[in-house]
């Protein structure tokens, strides 16, 4: 049997909350990778959503935020994990 999609979203919820609360910008950069969207619209996509100085392009910063929010995300929605701390201190 089908699960409903309030479960569905009751369990991506409870997967990515966790104890810590849920941080909007892992979970919305990890629906957009995990989207049936193509890879350029995902991209193009992520590159406005983390393009807070609003210039067209990222700054180092604001692709480190893009790659770890994206990184956590994705891993908690998959179960899986990336130690990113390495990458980003």
């Amino acid at each position: 049997m089908a699960k409903s999609p309030v479960s569905s979203a009751r369990t991506c919820y409870s997967l990515i909350a966790g104890k810590r609360g849920v941080n909007l910008y892992e979970l919305l950069s990890a629906l957009v990778v995990l989207s049936w969207a193509n890879w350029k619209s995902k991209i193009r996509f992520l590159a406005c959503m983390f393009d807070f100085e609003e210039t067209g392009a990222l700054t180092v910063s604001e692709l480190a935020m893009l790659l770890e929010s994206t990184g956590r995300g994705v891993g908690l929605m998959t179960g899986t994990s990336v130690p990113l701390h390495r990458y980003f201190d």
